[in-house]
């Protein structure tokens, strides 16, 4: 009898879901339908008028929309089709509405899919509002084109607060010609080898490359979104990319910016935005009515993206087509299979602190922390670490406060090792207080349930006298964004800025740290960005820089937020299938996984084969799980 059937054997007792309101385990047997599938495997593909050996999910990229109902508890089970990497699977700006083990962040509160291992994932949207949002890998550099949007609509009779009458994604994406393990390489051993700028700045997989072509299937064009006169759509921009920051904008429409990372937003007017990897908008844009196109004797507009604070801009375009919506004929026609041979529009150089006190939620959050109420301001000191320059043991490090991390810098997850071995994994906070908020040893950011952090990050000037921009992504509760600027942070000068906004600053999971040069004095603080937190919710949780190079060079953080006593808070018994590489969460084929369910909606039934499971204190494993056998992980 093998140790899955064990497992059924020990804990199989009733049947009856619908009944469990606390969390209970449910075996996810060929009755159980989940909500959407994704299928992660490695092939070549055709991309950017090139060809790559990458991962995708289905077969795409990007990978299919997924979408939601806001209100809904919904699983979503991803299968790793690979026979050589592991996988995780997360959901950018849902961290909070996810299980405990279900964000996706590897190594923080998950361990990865194993290869050919799947893992199903529970989405708790019963709190979450209609957003734009999207997933991604989240194993070493798999995010470049394991990514696709995730989209939650509004309850069913609930309408929105602004009309249109239909809807666009623009998913921003980067290209790179070499395959992942070897960009992983060349960032992380000696001698270091930066991956070099974007070969292409794709919009939804479309796009053309500097690199040579190798092909010209469907993806080696400008995409075309079809347009009708006169009708107003919302414009979804989602920001998927490894490293590009692009501003943005549409030959002859203006924007309506009224949502920023799944919020919504009141409306407010832009020429153009500005959008880094991480970060999501929506714009509202008003199609031209006939009259206007018969002047402009043209069916066919340009939308431009250019790139933005790197050493090389790179531009590309896309299509809004009206077709014969005003039975016309223009006498100008673009070709969708060649970009233009000039830019169409002029687009401004990066806009430091773009509409930082101007973006205000369209119901703002009434629990924003003032300044007398911040019980800790953590400055989080980002710097470039650059040792043996120049010779063949270069290596190149980010730094946060002294401390890098990377998925191997800890051998199983935090949240799970918390429940192998209590708090002996925990960050010591005495400790991480002495040194700027983290504990050098674990390696980790801890936090007091009720604290109210203020998060002040540093751009720092690098060993070789360098600045740089940074995406920083939270995955746990979105933060007030109480601005950014030059030099050093200044509360009082900032409070006088956001006393003159008049209006309590917008919530957000993804900021820009912005730099105002490329230069910048070695250890010199060249400028800042902040967020206030309420520290509510016990949990493990990253933080990071959304620019993959970075994170793979360091640049994350693990956020332990909440004691023992908060973390543990379901016993062994229930959750021991998650303590292990490939334990009995995860299926295989033959071998269903036996699930959690944590936020089983009341109305809700859910398919499988129910296992009671005994309520109490957690209790002392015995002997290492890890020196069993089962404990492989793919290279």
């Amino acid at each position: 009898m093998d140790w899955l059937s064990l497992f059924f054997l020990s804990w199989l007792g009733a049947w009856g879901a619908w009944a469990f309101q606390d969390p209970h385990i449910v075996v996810h047997d060929d009755s159980f339908v989940p909500d959407a599938v994704l299928r992660v495997t490695e092939q070549e593909i055709s991309i950017g008028c090139t060809k790559r050996k990458s991962a995708v999910a289905n077969g795409t990229v990007p990978g299919p929309a997924l979408r939601f109902k806001s209100g809904s508890v919904v699983w979503v089970r991803v299968y790793n089709d690979m026979p050589d990497h592991n996988l995780t699977m997360h959901w950018h700006g849902l961290t909070m509405a996810v299980a405990p083990w279900a964000d996706g962040s590897p190594r923080a509160s998950q361990f990865e899919i194993g290869a050919l291992f799947y893992f199903d994932y529970e989405i708790n949207l019963i709190d979450i509002g209609p957003g734009t949002y999207f997933y991604h890998s989240h194993v070493d550099f798999q995010a470049l084109t394991v990514f696709g949007p995730l989209i939650i609509e509004q309850k069913p009779g609930i309408p929105p607060p602004y009309d249109y009458d239909d809807e666009k994604i623009v998913m921003f994406s980067d290209l790179y010609e070499k395959i992942d393990e070897d960009i992983k390489k060349q960032l992380t051993q000696k001698p270091f080898k930066w991956t070099g700028e974007t070969g292409a700045l794709l919009i939804n997989g479309h796009g053309f490359a500097n690199y040579t072509h190798t092909n010209k299937d469907e993806s080696c064009s400008v995409p075309v979104f079809d347009m009708e006169a006169g009708k107003t759509y919302r414009f979804r921009w989602i920001g998927a990319t490894a490293l590009s920051f692009a501003s943005v904008g549409i030959e002859e429409h203006n924007l309506t910016l009224i949502e920023a990372d799944g919020d919504w937003l009141k409306a407010i007017e832009v020429p153009f935005i500005q959008i880094a990897s991480g970060q999501r908008y929506s714009t509202l844009v008003k199609g031209l009515s006939c009259d206007q196109i018969r002047a402009l004797d043209r069916t066919q507009f340009y939308m431009q993206a250019e790139t933005r604070d790197r050493p090389t801009s790179f531009t590309s375009y896309a299509i809004l087509d009206y077709g014969t919506s005003c039975d016309f004929n223009a006498t100008k026609h673009i070709d969708n299979l060649e970009p233009p041979p000039t830019p169409p529009i002029h687009l401004p150089p990066t806009v430091q602190g773009w509409l930082d006190y101007d973006l205000q939620n369209l119901t703002p959050e009434p629990d924003f922390p003032t300044a007398e109420e911040v019980t800790r301001t953590v400055y989080v000191n980002i710097f470039q670490l650059t040792t043996d320059f120049k010779t063949k043991d270069e290596h190149v490090t980010w730094l946060q406060n002294g401390v890098p991390w990377v998925e191997e810098s800890v051998r199983i997850p935090y949240l799970v090792a918390l429940y192998l071995n209590g708090s002996e994994f925990l960050p010591n906070y005495d400790v991480a207080i002495a040194n700027g908020g983290v504990d050098p040893n674990a390696k980790a950011w801890p936090f007091k349930i009720g604290e109210v952090i203020e998060f002040i990050f540093e751009n720092t000037g690098s060993t070789q006298g360098g600045a740089d921009v940074h995406p920083i992504h939270i995955h746990g509760k979105h933060c007030f964004y109480i601005g950014s600027g030059k030099g050093e942070y200044n509360r009082t000068e900032n409070e006088l800025k956001l006393a003159a906004a008049g209006h309590t600053p917008v919530v957000r999971d993804s900021s820009m740290l912005y730099r105002y040069s490329s230069k910048e004095k070695t250890g010199v603080k060249h400028s800042w960005m902040g967020w206030r937190h309420r520290v509510t919710q016990a949990g493990v949780f990253m933080m990071h820089c959304h620019i993959l190079q970075h994170m793979l060079m360091g640049m994350q953080q693990v956020l332990v937020y909440g004691d023992s006593t908060d973390l543990l808070k379901y016993p062994l018994p229930l959750v021991e299938g998650y303590l292990q590489f490939g334990g009995p969460v995860y299926g295989t084929k033959g071998h269903p996984p036996a699930i959690v369910h944590f936020f089983d909606a009341e109305d809700d039934q859910p398919d499988g084969q129910v296992v009671v499971t005994p309520q109490g204190d957690p209790i002392e494993p015995e002997g290492d799980p890890y020196k069993s056998g089962n404990y492989r992980m793919a290279s």
